[in-house]
């Protein structure tokens, strides 16, 4: 009896061991077999850039004219939709969005799922997750006085996770 109670205790201590290592190594995976995007960000309010240890992001691709949505139901605060972008000119940008991937979708464009944050007007404000980027401490004021002026490289893994490589500033 009391041999089985060890047994037990060593398997979830060998899941628990198991499954942080998948956590580590999900966000490793994406890093070495995602598919790059160079993103273009844009100002937003100096006050509202930092927050701690984080700078705010804000990319070109989270304020989407509403004409791009492909639906007949208009999008909701809160939805998950999917966004279609494509690359021009060494940027990727929206080409459309929607409820879902569509069928048939072509294997040269990229389908990112975004949350509907709000609506304002004639634009759908989306947010994919990637909008905050953890700086050292101390790093965060010289990336206040160039924002802007830099691009952000994401990287998309092919079962959906995205993460932020890098960030490259742009030469002048």
């Amino acid at each position: 009896m009391r041999s089985s109670k060890r047994g037990w205790f060593i398997v979830v201590l060998l899941f628990q061991v198991c499954f942080l290592i998948s956590i580590s190594l999900s966000n490793y995976s994406v890093e070495w077999f995602g598919k790059e995007l160079r993103l273009k960000t844009v100002p937003v309010d100096p006050r509202d850039l930092f927050y701690g240890d984080y700078v705010v992001l804000n990319y070109e691709i989270n304020d989407i004219p509403k004409t791009l949505w492909q639906e007949v139901k208009s999008p909701v605060k809160g939805e998950k939709i999917t966004v279609r972008l494509i690359e021009e000119k060494g940027y990727y940008t929206i080409e459309s969005i929607g409820q879902g991937k569509p069928e048939g979708a072509v294997e040269d464009h990229i389908y990112l799922e975004a949350v509907v944050s709000h609506i304002r007007g004639d634009s759908i404000f989306v947010e994919y997750g990637i909008e905050k980027y953890y700086v050292p401490e101390g790093e965060g004021k010289e990336l206040e006085e160039q924002r802007g002026e830099f691009d952000v490289i994401v990287k998309k893994a092919s079962w959906g996770n995205l993460k932020i490589s890098r960030i490259e500033f742009i030469e002048s």
